[in-house]
């Protein structure tokens, strides 16, 4: 890349236009798009769609002061989660300071693990649980980047929260070994941005089926073994 380019790279994500302008882009984006009966919640964290005030004087106006009747909440991830409204925010390399409505601390998991806990029956607990699932590696598989490594991780918090909503430890040995072959296929570049074509022997065509049975089959396999412990209880 051009030195020249870099540079004036490196000023704009260090400029005010770096905010102002972008705000102002998806601000305009709101009003067009949006009826009058719309709530815009805006999320940031690493983005500010709040006003935001320099030594008292406004610095930019943010999405926020842009559009009228939103909600602006600062979400946050730690492992325990709080909930806190007008919450204060200071963004110290710009000395820039603002107000949200509202902020959340939460991670993956608990959110995971509240919406199983509100499904009463298993059944639906089970399908919840494929269906994120699916949704996760074909979020994954469809992205332009190969960020597939972080997937199991990601995968592992909504094992878990279902887990923990059971009362039940599970090896998922099946589903883990699908991820490995998933992530190893998507390391081979294909012109084709399609799930996967099959176009060589290393990719591997993907489809909903794959994970479910991967899914059902390490639950059949935790039936079993608790089938098979109360027989023993029952003989002995």
């Amino acid at each position: 890349m051009n030195i020249d380019i870099l540079r004036a790279m490196e000023r704009y994500q260090k400029s005010r236009e770096r905010i102002t302008k972008t705000n102002e882009v998806f601000a305009s984006l709101v009003e067009k798009y949006c009826d009058k009966d719309t709530l815009p919640i805006f999320i940031g964290g690493a983005a500010h769609p709040i006003t935001l005030y320099q030594d008292k004087e406004v610095y930019d106006f943010g999405l926020q002061g842009r559009v009228e009747n939103s909600v602006s909440i600062c979400l946050l991830e730690a492992a325990e989660s709080s909930f806190q409204s007008k919450a204060p925010y200071n963004h110290a390399e710009r000395n820039l300071q603002g107000t949200y409505d509202y902020q959340i601390i939460t991670n993956k998991k608990t959110l995971y693990k509240d919406t199983f806990e509100n499904l009463p029956q298993l059944m639906d607990k089970i399908q919840f649980l494929t269906n994120s699932l699916d949704h996760l590696i074909k979020g994954h598989l469809w992205f332009a980047l190969n960020k597939t490594n972080f997937m199991p991780e990601e995968a592992n918090a909504i094992l878990l929260a279902f887990q923990e909503s059971i009362g039940e430890t599970i090896k998922f040995s099946s589903f883990e070994k699908l991820l490995d072959e998933l992530i190893m296929a998507k390391s081979f570049k294909v012109p084709n941005p399609s799930l996967f074509s099959s176009k060589t022997s290393k990719e591997l065509l993907y489809t909903r089926e794959m994970s479910i049975t991967a899914i059902y089959h390490d639950l059949a396999v935790v039936l079993k073994e608790e089938i098979v412990k109360k027989i023993s209880l029952t003989n002995s």
